[in-house]
């Protein structure tokens, strides 16, 4: 848009030249509304309200300091300034000067609101990192401690039947014994 704008300030063009360029200028500003009007998450219309807000849960409790918030201004051709009826470059250079001048606000409002979303999308891509390390140590944790208590019933079973076998072999040299007594007196 700025570089039309640019462009129609030139004083080589003509009068034709200049409809064109606003024929362009207005198509622009049609899509900026349509872009406006059609980007939505969630069911919710992101651009073309006065001021979108949502946040995102983050943590396991609930309050603010496990939410991010997210704000969004109005980012449709009335909200950035740059409207059919605010931007001419048709008629005189002062009109086309200042249409330049409105479109470099639209611009720089468009930049703070990029940096705003990377700031965020920066945030949430922290905090998935740090969840995702959370839970990885929550899970090498509970191995842990299913494995040392697998290991102590591993253990305990091993004792059981080591004691099982010694009080079997045990029974079995008694009754051994009174047999032997038992063939010595018989014969």
């Amino acid at each position: 848009m700025r570089e039309v704008g640019i462009q129609s300030a030139n004083d080589t063009n003509n009068n034709q030249d200049r409809t064109n360029l606003q024929a362009e200028l207005d198509a622009m500003i049609v899509e900026i509304d349509r872009i406006a009007g059609t980007t939505t998450w969630a069911g919710a219309n992101l651009m073309d309200a006065t001021t979108t807000a949502f946040s995102f849960q983050v943590g396991a409790a609930t309050g603010a300091k496990n939410q991010i918030s997210v704000t969004l201004n109005q980012m449709n051709a009335t909200g950035l300034g740059v409207q059919k009826a605010a931007i001419d470059i048709e008629t005189d250079l002062i009109s086309r000067l200042a249409a330049v001048h409105e479109i470099d606000h639209a611009i720089e409002a468009v930049n703070i609101q990029r940096s705003k979303l990377g700031a965020v999308s920066n945030r949430l891509n922290h905090t998935v990192n740090n969840l995702t390390n959370i839970s990885s140590n929550l899970s090498a944790a509970k191995g842990g401690i299913e494995d040392a208590d697998f290991a102590l019933e591993t253990t305990n079973l091993a004792k059981n039947q080591i004691l099982q076998q010694a009080s079997t072999a045990m029974l079995a040299q008694a009754n051994a014994s009174k047999q032997n007594v038992l063939s010595l007196l018989q014969g």
